[in-house]
């Protein structure tokens, strides 16, 4: 998204396209480990992983012909929420 900082409001319902997803991928695979720790809103020390997630994430969509809505939410979060709903 271009974010200076990390802003949740933005973040939340987010539509990832695959188009949008692909050149996150190729820019990310270009930086070192080191220069993708220093992004904003990145987690200290998602860089060393960040490429892999992102090209799993990736495969998904693919395989599911369908955009990401991102969340801010967190994955317990998210398993909460999934109880919730399936009762």
């Amino acid at each position: 998204m271009g974010l200076d900082r990390y802003d949740a409001q933005r973040v939340q319902n987010y539509t990832l396209s695959q188009t949008t997803l692909h050149r996150l991928v190729t820019w990310l695979a270009t930086l070192s480990p080191t220069e993708r720790n220093g992004l904003p809103g990145l987690a200290d020390g998602r860089g060393e992983i960040i490429v892999a997630g992102a090209v799993l994430l990736q495969e998904l969509q693919q395989a599911l012909a369908s955009p990401v809505l991102v969340s801010d939410a967190g994955l317990l979060e998210g398993i909460l929420l999934s109880g919730i709903t399936d009762s």
